[in-house]
Order: C-alpha cells, then structure tokens, then sequence
C-alpha cells in the first residue's frame, strides 16, 4: 500500500511541475502577441511633419533559475523560468532641411514701404531707359570702350585780331582732322585747313587763299557723352596772292606767296550720338612765330606798301563746327 501511494505522490509532482511549465510557455507567448499587437498601431500612424523612421531591436531573452527543491519522497524538483521579453521598437526622428515644405521669408523693408514698393520705380527705371533714348544709351556704350581713330570734317569761319580785324573778311574756311589715339586720353592730331579772304585798305583790296598743315597734341577728357579737350601744335600758313606795292607808295604791281610758322592753342567739346559719330564745336588760334616778312618801320607801324606782309605777321582765330566719325 505504501509503494502504491508514493507512486501516486510522484505522478502528482510531475503533473505539477509539467503544469508549471505550460503555465509559463503559455503566459510567455501572450507577452509576446501582446507586444507585437501594440507596436503594430504605432506603424499604421500617419507620418508626422518630420518623418520618423521606427526600428525593432531583436527580442531578449530571460532566464530566471528557482532554487532546487526535494521532496519527501526523495524527488529532486529544478525550476526554470524562460522569459521571452517583448521587442522594444526604436524610434529615430530625422529631420530634413530644406524640404519642399520648407518656407524662407525674407521682409526687406525700403524706406518703411516695403521691398515691392521700393523696387517698382528702380525696375521701371531700368525698362523705361533703354526705351527712352536707346541712341543714348548705344553712344555711352561706345564711349565707354577704347577709343579709335578718327576723322572729323571742319568747317566755319576765320576772323584776324586787331585793325585787321575790320579789314580781313573771311569768305570760309573748311578743314579736316586726323585723330590718331596713343594712350587713354592722348592722341595726336594730324589737321589741314583751307581758307578764302578779302583784304581792303586805303581804298585798295584784293583777294588771297590762305592754307595750313600740321600737328597737335590733343589731350580728351572724360569718355561720356559729353567729351571736352584741348591741343597745342604747329602749322605751316601758306599765304597765295598776297600785293606788293613800290617801296614808298601804294600802287599795288605785284602778287607774291609767303610761308609762315605758327603756333597753335585748341580747345573744343564733342557731343556723341551713335554709331561712332560725333557732332561739337572747335576753337584755334594761330601766332605766327617764323619767316614773318619785314612789314615794320622804325615807329612799330606797318610800312607803305607793306600792309598785305603785316597782315601776315598778325595773329588770327578760328571757329568750327566738326562732326566726327570714329572707325
């Protein structure tokens, strides 16, 4: 009888424990399906402003050990729990700049009206100039870069200082000007000038031509629209059909030519349009300083019959209109 009831004390104890052991399995897997049921709703979620990127680390497992037990029927009893932990998910939040959700404000304010009220006059400024005066705005471009030669027809008139002034009338004058740049602002002028006179006195007159060549060194200030300059030079004066009267009388018997050397003073202003083309003014005057003719007598009047050679050692002036046509 005794055999049979320990028999019976052993089946119980290995029910228990194999009870025990379903218990745990059983209760384990529920914490398992119960983890993953709740990280389940955090993946349907909508994304957020900044995405969110969610990582599941591997699952953990536990093992707790319970203390050995004996029976007393001499039965040895070992525990062990095995716990299988739930996942954790890892949540990373990343933030992405410059997305095409992200919105730059920039309030620039313009004497208190605001960016778009300041810069409507500047921007119709800017449409409305080209449009107004595209000659103008053509010429400044061409100023603006380096100059080239040119060519500058001159015509206008030729007036004599002192008396002769009221005894030389000028018919005309025309002319035309080289201009050959050496550097930024200087260049060298090459000019020639033709000239039809009349001159009177005591009660006799006669007409003559006068010509003349040279250089000038012509300095040009500014490259804008508006571009003033001054030169100095030489020239060579031909007089042509210049009277000769009897020494000690009036009578005029001959005609003679002289050639002279004068100094020379320019100043003058050019206004550019388009196309290399400029229109100005120009201003000379000329002192003979060479080869002048005896015309004086001891009292510093011209002598008698000496009056066409005095007008020749007289200083004189020109003034010209010029239109200029640069290469």
């Amino acid at each position: 009888m005794r055999n049979v009831l320990g028999g019976l004390l052993k089946t119980l104890n290995l029910i228990t424990v194999f009870t025990l052991c379903l218990l745990i399995k059983v209760s384990a897997s529920f914490g398992a399906e119960g983890a993953q049921t709740s990280a389940t709703p955090q993946a349907d979620k909508p994304e957020a402003v900044a995405p969110v990127v969610t990582a599941t680390a591997p699952a953990t497992v536990k093992i707790t050990e319970s203390p050995v037990v004996t029976t007393a029927n001499g039965v040895t009893v070992e525990t062990r729990t095995i716990e299988k932990l739930p996942a954790e998910p890892t949540t990373t939040q990343k933030h992405f700049e410059g997305s095409s959700e992200t919105k730059i404000e920039n309030n620039i304010t313009i004497d208190g009206r605001g960016l778009a009220y300041g810069a409507v006059p500047a921007v119709a400024a800017a449409i409305a100039a080209p449009t107004a005066a595209p000659a103008l705005v053509a010429a400044a471009e061409a100023v603006g870069s380096s100059r080239s030669m040119s060519i500058t027809p001159l015509a206008g008139v030729t007036a004599y200082q002192g008396q002769w002034n009221s005894h030389i009338s000028n018919r005309g004058t025309v002319g035309l000007v080289i201009d050959i740049p050496l550097i930024s602002v200087l260049s060298l002028e090459a000019e020639g000038t033709m000239g039809r006179f009349n001159i009177s006195y005591s009660g006799t007159g006669h007409n003559f031509n006068q010509y003349s060549g040279g250089a000038n060194a012509r300095v040009t200030l500014g490259k804008g629209l508006f571009q003033p300059y001054f030169g100095l030079g030489m020239m060579a004066v031909y007089y042509e059909g210049m009277s000769q009267a009897n020494q000690g009388g009036y009578q005029q018997n001959s005609r003679f030519s002289n050639t002279i050397g004068a100094g020379q003073l320019v100043a003058g202003a050019d206004l550019n349009l388009f196309g290399g083309i400029a229109i100005g003014a120009r201003g000379e005057m000329l002192r003979p300083l060479t080869n002048l003719p005896a015309n004086y007598n001891q009292n510093g009047y011209a002598a008698q019959g000496a009056e066409d050679a005095s007008a020749m050692s007289t200083n004189f002036y020109r003034l010209l209109g010029t239109v200029r046509v640069s290469f």
